[in-house]
């Protein structure tokens, strides 16, 4: 075997591992947690287009999809699968992973070494992993800007420019039919193209592809047939077309109207939910322009410039990350390339090994030192003097970079520095799979003390729904029969939910309804029948203002923060109630 084969077969080996790595973040227990309010609005419009809707929702009466793409193709997913919370995430799932084998295609122009660092930085990055979990077209959107903008940069030597013209006119297409996210990353990316070449110089940027005029012209069309099939649902929905419109005119909505976010909120998470992207990035960033590498600046500028939509844009959400995450990926893929080449020709286990193994000690003991602080205890004897932890824990910090600075006066620089940024490598890798860990999988995750989501559902959603299913065999033998009356506004979310189930019937006044769902607090003495009640605790919101959650270092520690709890009150006409859990006297149920 040669050389060269061996390198383009491990390279292969290590793009499947990502891509592995990837598909098993995004597509794994898909289900949890249950469709807060902004994913259960796209998914139940695309469930009234298919034969998965709910009786709770109808089409007619709701606002139009803003995204187009999202909406044809989970509505064909819902022709062919039943309606669940997996089946309305599979498809941004899918982009995501995707995504993560976009670097792959420009792997010549942006370096082997950097493109394979980007693909696992695009894997577990936590932003980019909740997104893709995440009903919506976010996911797309991120799919289709970055294959359109890696698909169009020159590379020397090759012959498949207008191929490349096509596929990058129908990414873009793909990213405009997504939703109104598209639009700030857009911006953010067409702000970052006028900083490089106003910084740089105009030479900053000749890196997008140049075609004869016919050719241009046949990619315009082909991205216009890619934008008509997706707004269309490929002609099966002729109506879907207005969500091109409807989600410009809710982003430019957007412009007008604050959202719950504080604007210095979206930074302060970049280092909390992505610091191996954050400080890896800033390390390639370093690099590629002191090399004044022009694809580096043009990153460092999307960067700079998606941050700033982020914190500009009145309706802005913690989300908006992902359009930072991508330039960032790029940055960090070459910093990560930098260390592991400059390792890998000169690794030594006493000195490599020993700096790496006490530099891991010491961070690890600096964490213990702040779980101390965040369970409200101090170190060693001094139990009762908190503050003390969190003063070890700074000073812990400050050795590790005496020790650094010790080894590198003593070993020489470089190696000091590639073993400082093997340990940080790790303590950051952990760090980010902690934070997709406490977003999509930890129990933390079913509430709202994260930063990403404002609102959420948690246990007691499926718990009120398996409760109905149970009440509905026990009284017509199957477990989506028995109807339903809601009292009150009802939330996306439980209509959500409940889709299965039949709507009571309400225009008959003598009506008296087997179920009625109600909000916790409000008077049921107006029923026709005696009820039988339990209090549920179905999600939560923010209960802070401000930055941060209060104590920020408990909160990033224990993930949990001051929330408001969304309390329903489940009666079921006594004559039906057969239930050991449902009770005379409502009670509260988590």
């Amino acid at each position: 075997m040669t050389g060269r084969s061996l390198r383009l077969s491990l390279e292969t080996l290590l793009y499947a591992a990502a891509l592995i790595l990837g598909m098993g973040l995004r597509l794994g227990r898909l289900d949890q947690p249950p469709l807060n309010e902004a994913e259960a609005v796209p998914a139940l419009q695309a469930a009234a287009s298919s034969s998965g809707g709910s009786a709770f929702w109808v089409e007619d009466q709701e606002a139009s999809p803003v995204s187009a793409a999202y909406h044809t193709l989970t509505a064909l997913l819902f022709e062919a699968a039943p309606a669940a919370n997996a089946a309305a995430r599979v498809i941004p799932a899918i982009a995501g992973t995707a995504l993560v084998l976009v670097p792959c295609l420009a792997r010549r122009r942006l370096g082997r070494g950097p493109a394979l660092g980007m693909s696992f930085l695009l894997a577990i990055s936590p932003s980019l992993v909740t997104s893709a979990r995440t009903a919506g077209g976010t996911s797309l959107a991120t799919l289709g800007l970055l294959l359109a903008v890696l698909l169009i940069l020159r590379e020397e030597g090759d012959g498949g420019g207008q191929n490349r013209m096509l596929g990058a006119f129908a990414a873009a297409a793909l990213a405009l039919a997504s939703g109104p996210s598209v639009f700030g990353g857009l911006l953010g990316l067409g702000l970052g193209v006028l900083a490089a070449r106003l910084i740089w110089g105009p030479q900053t940027v000749p890196l997008l592809v140049t075609e004869e005029p016919d050719r241009r012209r046949a990619a315009l069309w082909t991205g216009l047939a890619v934008l008509a099939l997706l707004a269309t649902g490929f002609g099966l929905m002729p109506g879907t077309v207005s969500a091109l419109p409807e989600s410009l005119a809710t982003w430019l909505v957007g412009w007008g109207r604050s959202g719950p976010v504080h604007p210095l909120t979206p930074l302060l998470a970049l280092p909390i939910y992505e610091p191996l992207l954050l400080i890896f990035g800033i390390v390639g960033a370093v690099l590629l322009l002191r090399e004044r590498d022009r694809l580096g600046r043009l990153a460092v500028g999307w960067a700079a410039a998606a941050l700033l939509m982020a914190l500009v844009y009145p309706s802005r959400q913690v989300a908006d990350l992902i359009w930072a995450a991508l330039p960032l990926s790029y940055l960090g893929g070459r910093a990560l390339a930098t260390v592991a080449d400059r390792v890998s020709r000169g690794w030594s286990w006493q000195a490599h090994g020993g700096l790496v193994f006490v530099l891991a000690i010491l961070g690890a003991v600096a964490y213990f030192q702040l779980a101390g602080y965040a369970m409200g205890r101090g170190p060693g004897l001094y139990v009762d003097q908190r503050g003390l932890s969190l003063a070890v824990a700074a000073i812990i910090v400050i050795l590790s970079l005496v020790l650094v600075v010790l080894f590198g006066m003593g070993w020489g620089w470089p190696l000091a520095l590639e073993a400082a940024g093997l340990a940080g490598a790790a303590g950051l890798l952990l760090a980010s799979l902690s934070a997709v860990w406490h977003l999509n999988f930890a129990a933390s995750a079913f509430g709202a003390s994260e930063l990403w989501r404002e609102q959420s559902y948690g246990p007691g959603l499926p718990l009120m729904v398996q409760t109905l299913e149970d009440i509905s065999q026990a009284h017509t033998g199957r477990t989506d029969a028995i109807p339903v009356e809601f009292r009150g506004e009802l939330p996306a979310g439980l209509a959500w939910a409940l889709r299965a189930f039949p709507e009571a019937e309400t225009a008959d006044p003598a009506s008296v309804p087997e179920i009625v769902l109600a909000p916790a607090g409000s008077d049921p003495t107006g029923l026709r029948a005696d009820y039988l009640g339990q209090e549920i605790l179905i999600g939560e919101r923010w209960g802070w203002t401000g930055v941060l959650p209060p104590d920020p270092v408990t909160w990033f520690i224990l993930r949990q923060s001051v929330t408001l709890p969304d309390h329903w009150l489940l009666l079921v006409r006594e004559d039906i109630a057969s239930l050991g859990s449902v009770t005379g006297e409502p009670g509260v149920t988590p």
